[in-house]
């Protein structure tokens, strides 16, 4: 019988990048890596999941753990002693580059489909790079906004609003550190469940195999 375990607490966006990851990553065993991880999220379990792709049990929970504890990123990591950069160094400048430019026409601030369509690459490539660039669309936009708060000329209401957005901002980051702190804990509490759960069944196994003998 199929063992349950609660799946990960993801948000839409974070389904979405998920699923742009397999149907645009360059290697499959990237892929196959977020499918694992995708169908888990969706309730299905480790050993559903294992024996639907013909894997082990500890490989799925291994890319679980992986994407609790880094994301998308986590699932991008290349084999050990392996220092190639999947998209390189020209493909992150340009990135900074232009998310520091003016956004497109009819557009008020960049963000992370147009950077995507603009530098023609998947969506998971624009956020795994953005974290490695330690920049946050939040924060641009938050200067985006400020500055066009200035050129209107009305500095009272432009420092309510630059006040409302520092506080919102920062509930933001306070909701994402709460919720990393949560996942990772969620991870854990789901590898010792497995591990006792584990435990359990050979000392069961045992017990029947000493019934069966006497």
């Amino acid at each position: 019988m199929a063992r349950k375990s609660v799946p990960l607490q993801c948000s839409e966006s974070e389904i979405a990048e998920l699923q742009d990851l397999i149907q645009n990553a360059e290697q499959p065993r990237i892929a196959e890596r977020a499918t694992l991880v995708l169908e888990f999220i969706q309730g299905s379990t480790i050993t559903e999941i294992a024996e639907r792709h013909s894997a082990q049990p500890n490989t799925v929970i291994k890319w679980k753990r992986r994407y609790a504890e880094q994301g998308i990123e986590g699932l991008l990591n290349l084999p050990r002693g392996s220092t190639k950069d999947v998209y390189g160094k020209d493909f992150r400048k340009r990135l900074v580059e232009l998310v520091h430019s003016p956004p497109p026409d009819g557009a008020p601030y960049w963000t992370g489909p147009l950077l995507a369509k603009a530098l023609d690459v998947p969506l998971y490539a624009v956020h795994v790079y953005l974290r490695k660039s330690q920049i946050r669309l939040l924060d641009l936009r938050s200067e985006s906004e400020g500055k066009h708060n200035e050129s209107g000329g009305k500095a009272q209401s432009e420092e309510k609003k630059n006040d409302a957005g520092t506080l919102e901002l920062k509930q933001d980051e306070q909701r994402d550190e709460e919720i990393l702190r949560l996942r990772l804990e969620n991870a854990n509490l789901h590898i010792k469940v497995e591990k006792f759960e584990t435990v359990f069944h050979a000392i069961q196994d045992a017990l029947n195999n000493m019934l069966l003998t006497e």
